[in-house]
């Protein structure tokens, strides 16, 4: 009986479930966009790093409305002994230290005749960048001798077509010429190319060998000479066994018994020692797309939210349309309970139809911004949840046993003789 009513009045019924469609479709289309989004960076994001790798900064981690992301201030405070005190934290492989060197501001980096703007030229050891450095090196080597550099995807690109190349390999072998703020220049040969990273989220990033660069030094904040001090460590776990197994014994000398705690303190008393690891990186997406995530199901609530009072709306105009067929079923020896469920299960099914189709709808959404939307050129896979058809249906469920639940209630508390006299 329920069916058959739902089928008697099929555009009514299909405006009613609409608000369900709706609201279903939004949440699982986006969610679908987030997760493919999520799934694409994080396989965009291996193998820019090395998993047994960590590298450590001065700064803040930030999660706000209004910024996002890994905050890092190159201050100068590891010195020499931080670097062999961390090489001996348990399960630590090696130790490195990285020096951001200060280039010309207006021309820093050369290559032939164009400059480069807005180069971040790390100078540091051999084995900080490499197969078994902090990052890999896909294309070419990595750093052996002094005059040798590794250089981004996008910055290989770049030299690749300034030679009539499209290929990042033909950047091997190019001569770079760097200038010091002091007016010092250098030059360093290509040797290495790192990987792309997504959206150049990693761009103009050159790493070059220490020498012949010079070490900054500074007098230390309880006074003394001056010694030699970087702006980042880079720490290698033993093989295989991940950069967060070391990082709790690495932050606990850092925090406790380090010089470049003393330095922070005197220069940047509130900010912390930052950690830019994979599974760091891997956990900043996740929690981003997880607060879009909730954002966006709160959207979602509020589209079922009015899908169910559309529902109540329907099934009081039901109740009213069908008093007198209540009043003769009832008559006729329908109990109270019969009445409840007649009304319950139409509303119910009006609800999981909507549902369906929601899934479906959000599917469709899912695939079209993903493939056709705003993250289209990033190429990002389609990830669809089958878990998520069970939770929409079974919210479709829920939706239609709360919005019916009064109507329905109403219909059942009928009086039999009132109803058989309604015209």
């Amino acid at each position: 009986m329920s069916a058959a009513n739902v089928r008697r009045h099929k555009l009514r019924s299909g405006l009613t479930t609409l608000g369900i469609i709706l609201g279903i479709g939004a949440v699982i289309g986006t969610f679908t966009m987030g997760t493919s989004f999520e799934q694409g960076f994080i396989e965009a994001f291996n193998g820019i790093f090395n998993p047994d790798g960590m590298l450590l900064q001065p700064g803040e981690v930030r999660a706000s409305a209004s910024q996002n992301g890994f905050f890092t201030t190159p201050i100068p405070i590891f010195t020499d002994r931080d670097v062999n005190e961390t090489a001996k934290a348990a399960g630590v492989a090696a130790a490195f230290s990285m020096d951001l060197l200060q280039t010309d501001p207006s021309d820093g980096l050369r290559v032939g005749n164009r400059s480069v703007p807005n180069p971040l030229v790390w100078a540091t050891d051999p084995g900080a960048i490499g197969p078994t450095g902090y990052r890999p090196v896909p294309t070419g080597r990595s750093i052996e001798a002094p005059g040798e550099a590794v250089i981004d995807h996008p910055l290989a690109l770049d030299i690749a077509a300034l030679r009539n190349g499209s290929r990042v390999e033909d950047a091997l072998g190019e001569r770079l010429l760097f200038k010091t703020a002091s007016g010092r220049t250098f030059e360093a040969t290509v040797v290495g190319i790192l990987k792309e990273s997504p959206q150049g989220s990693l761009s103009n990033f050159v790493f070059v060998h220490r020498e012949p660069w010079m070490v900054k030094v500074r007098p230390p904040p309880s006074g003394g000479e001056p010694v030699p001090v970087h702006e980042a460590l880079v720490v290698m776990a033993e093989p295989g066994r991940g950069a967060d197994a070391i990082k709790p014994g690495v932050l606990d000398y850092l925090n406790t018994r380090s010089d470049a705690r003393e330095y922070l303190e005197r220069d940047a008393p509130t900010l912390g020692f930052v950690t830019l690891t994979q599974a760091d990186i891997t956990s900043f997406i996740q929690q981003q797309i997880g607060q879009f995530g909730g954002f966006i199901g709160s959207i979602g609530f509020i589209s079922l939210l009015v899908g169910s009072i559309g529902i109540a709306n329907t099934m009081l105009v039901s109740v009213t349309e069908r008093t007198r067929e209540i009043g003769v079923m009832k008559a006729t020896g329908a109990k109270r309970k019969d009445v409840l469920q007649l009304f319950l299960v139409e509303a119910s099914l009006l609800c999981t139809v909507g549902a369906l189709l929601g899934v479906l709808l959000g599917y469709l959404l899912g695939y079209a911004l993903t493939q056709y939307g705003f993250f289209a050129n990033e190429n990002l896979p389609l990830v669809f949840r089958w878990e998520w058809v069970p939770l929409a249906v079974g919210a479709g469920v829920l939706t239609g046993l709360l919005s019916g639940l009064y109507p329905a209630w109403r219909a059942a508390s009928a009086n039999p003789v009132e109803a058989l006299r309604y015209e």
